[in-house]
Parts: structure tokens; C-alpha cells; sequence
């Protein structure tokens, strides 16, 4: 479960860095308020980070990838075309941040938070989501093949055109989510609330729902 906290505040006079090599030379002192920080195309990756605010930073197109990123704050930040594969990303906060195309192939998000995030063609393939906190998330032709998001809180969540084959689902929350036009072959729904889920023209073939009452699902043009 994604615990709250309280983001890192800025100096006295702040002012947002323009580079990497600025961000990193002031975090090395202690510093760990970045908000506004202009890091496109930057390379970051393998960089210990830990509980960074980087609000309204602009990271388009930068890599992150192996980076230490627990705790960060990265509410409302431009995360689009940035690389963030294999990153620890525990308890770090996403909210309401844009991620398209973004990579997060095999990404520890555990516990994190995304609430009304959004993201096309972002790929979590294999990434552990959870716990994590996803409510009213926007994924739009996204991969989430062989995702962990056990336990995840996706109520009121819109997947379109997704593939979460493999995916482990179980116990996750689905409550008034909007599933359609995508592939959940094989995927783990044990324990799963999914009431008033939609999930249309899906399929869902060798899906594990044992247990679930699957009257409460709406599964119009949905294979089974």
C-alpha cells in the first residue's frame, strides 16, 4: 500500500536546473527539491535519487533506466519517451504525471502511486505495480504483458487497446473500471473486486477467475 508522505522543499532562492550535471552536483550537497527542472534528453540512469522532487519536471526523452528512484515525487511531471527500465521507482509518487511511449519495462513501483496518470504506448511489461495506487489511471494501447499488480488499486481505471496477457491481477481492485478491446489471455483474477468492471471485446482467454461471480462484469463481445 502506497505510503503518503511529505515531498522535499525548496531552498531559499531556488531555481530549477537546466542540466543533469547541475541537478546532480546540488543533490550530492543535500539538495532533493528539483521542481521545474528542465532535464530533457538527459542521462540519468544508474543515478541514486532517492526521494527527489521533480514536480512539473520536464524529463521527455530522458533516461532513467537502473536509477535509484525511491521516494521520488514526481507529481505532474513530462515523462514522455523517457527510459525508466529496471528502475526502483518503491513508494515513489506519479500523480496526474504524462508518460507517453514511456519505457518501464521491469520497473519496482511497488507500493507506488499513479493516481489519474496518463500514458499511450507506455510499456510496463513485467513491471511489479504492487500494491501500488492506480485509481482513475488513462492507458491507451499500453503493455502490461506478465505485470505484477497484485493487490493494485485500478478502480475507475480506463484501459483501451492494452495487452496484459499474463498479467497477475489477484486481489487487485477493479471496482468501476473500463477495460476494452484488450488482451487478458492467461491473466490471474483470483480474489479480484471487480464489480461494475467492463471489460468489452476483450479476450480473456485462459483468464484464472475462479471464484469470481462474473455476473457483475460486463463481457459483451468478450471471448472467454
Amino acid at each position: 500500500m502506497h505510503r503518503e508522505f511529505q515531498p522535499a522543499q525548496p531552498t531559499p532562492d531556488y531555481k530549477a536546473p537546466e542540466s543533469a550535471q547541475e541537478l546532480l552536483e546540488r543533490y550530492a550537497t543535500g539538495e532533493r527539491y528539483f521542481q521545474d527542472a528542465l532535464l530533457g534528453g538527459e542521462d540519468l540512469s544508474g543515478q541514486d535519487l532517492r526521494d527527489i522532487n521533480l514536480e512539473d519536471a520536464d524529463l521527455e526523452d530522458a533516461d532513467f533506466s537502473g536509477a535509484d528512484l525511491r521516494g521520488a515525487w514526481l507529481r505532474s511531471a513530462n515523462m514522455e519517451d523517457a527510459n525508466f527500465q529496471g528502475a526502483n521507482m518503491v513508494n515513489a509518487n506519479l500523480r496526474g504525471s504524462y508518460f507517453h511511449g514511456a519505457n518501464f519495462e521491469d520497473v519496482d513501483l511497488t507500493d507506488g502511486a499513479i493516481p489519474s496518470g496518463n500514458g499511450r504506448e507506455v510499456s510496463l511489461k513485467g513491471a511489479n505495480l504492487t500494491e501500488a495506487h492506480m485509481p482513475f489511471i488513462n492507458l491507451i494501447a499500453a503493455n502490461l504483458e506478465g505485470a505484477n499488480m497484485e493487490g493494485a488499486n485500478l478502480s475507475g481505471c480506463r484501459i483501451t487497446r492494452g495487452n496484459l496477457r499474463g498479467a497477475n491481477l489477484r486481489n487487485a481492485n477493479l471496482r468501476d473500471a473500463e477495460v476494452e478491446l484488450a488482451r487478458l489471455d492467461n491473466v490471474d483474477l483470483r480474489g479480484a473486486d471487480i464489480h461494475q468492471l467492463k471489460a468489452q471485446s476483450c479476450s480473456l482467454l485462459g483468464a484464472n477467475t475462479e471464484g469470481l461471480d462474473l455476473s457483475r462484469v460486463d463481457l459483451r463481445n468478450s471471448d472467454l
